[in-house]
């Protein structure tokens, strides 16, 4: 990397930079395309999609030699899954807590993600972006007397956009995978 940046380009192309390193030299080469990245382009090439996000928040997903996708990483997946989604546990009987959860207007799908115990159940609710899904249960915990345990909005990674949207490029759709 030095014999690239003794020359000073206006680009500077990467490729798999962090791979084989350890992890005090994985974050000394993050920071210093970082503070590069003000000076100059910065075309940073990787497989392992947990090196971009520290780096960068905007990403061209190539797929078979074609570029699918060009964005904000937080916009690909809202295009990518179509779907916000957030994880609740509630203390109730967790099958009246899952039909109350679906028929919450804001929510598209509800994945019960534990066989549920008498101390509480914990749920993946996933709706519309422009919904307000922690509100929603919140509510709904609420209104039921229901004891809300955890409550957290989580963003798709990016390994789960990737692969939504090169599953897509290949089968022309789009949604969750």
């Amino acid at each position: 990397m030095a014999q690239a940046l003794i020359h000073d380009p206006d680009i500077l192309i990467l490729d798999e930079p962090t791979s084989g390193l350890d992890p005090l030299q994985i974050k000394e080469i993050r920071d210093l395309i970082k503070s590069l990245a003000g000076h100059k382009t910065i075309i940073f090439s990787t497989h392992i999609l947990q090196e971009v996000s520290p780096v960068t928040d905007r990403v061209v997903v190539i797929n078979e030699g074609r570029i699918i996708a060009d964005g904000r990483i937080h916009d690909l997946a809202r295009e990518a899954m179509g779907v916000n989604r957030l994880f609740t546990r509630l203390r109730h009987d967790a099958a009246e807590v899952e039909n109350a959860l679906q028929e919450m207007s804001e929510s598209q799908e509800v994945i019960r993600l534990d066989g549920g115990t008498e101390a509480a159940t914990r749920f993946e609710v996933r709706g519309a972006f422009d919904k307000d899904l922690a509100g929603a249960v919140s509510r709904l915990a609420r209104e039921r007397s229901w004891e809300l345990l955890e409550l957290h909005e989580s963003r798709f990674s990016l390994e789960e956009t990737f692969i939504a949207l090169t599953r897509q490029s290949q089968t022309g759709r789009k949604g969750v995978a």
